[in-house]
């Protein structure tokens, strides 16, 4: 399942990062299954089985009959998967998948110098030094305990008021 689940992440990786557009990545997770019963139905089913084993991106009807509904919690539980070399072809087709989905964004996004100069420039406008905020350093040392306060050497007390 992890070879699968690869294939999967790095279609949704892909298709998030050439949109940018997260939307579009959970509407495809969300139509997986359907397109992907559909897929096995349409397709898969007519295939021979040599062909179905290598196609079936889950290999969910390659090892056990009924995908082990049709057998008891203790016959699964001791199952050992045995792969066949129409499995392990699987697996490479669904590495060669990954790795080109992952191969398009290597492309896309290589980071080199453009030979061509850009059409236009955009300018961002940073503010300059006069432009500072300042702030005075009591009302940020304030706390909701301390509601009155010496103001200056006479001794007079005034009162805050905490919103």
């Amino acid at each position: 399942m992890v070879i699968s689940h690869l294939v999967l992440a790095a279609f949704y990786f892909t298709v998030g990062t050439l949109t940018r557009n997260s939307k579009i990545v959970y509407g495809l997770a969300a139509c997986f299954y359907p397109l992907f019963i559909t897929y096995g139905l349409v397709v898969l089913r007519p295939l021979p089985w040599r062909w179905r084993a290598i196609l079936d991106p889950m290999l969910l009807g390659a090892s056990l009959k009924g995908n082990g509904f049709l057998h008891s919690a203790e016959f699964l539980n001791q199952y050992v998967v045995r792969y066949t070399a129409d499995m392990i072809a699987n697996r490479v087709v669904m590495i060669l998948v990954t790795a080109l989905c992952l191969a398009i964004l290597y492309v896309r996004f290589t980071i080199s110098e453009r030979t061509t100069k850009p059409e236009k420039f955009s300018v961002l406008s940073l503010s300059t030094a006069g432009e500072r905020v300042y702030y005075d350093l009591d009302s940020f040392q304030e706390t909701h305990g301390a509601r009155f306060e010496k103001t200056d050497s006479t001794g007079k007390d005034r009162q805050r008021v905490i919103c």
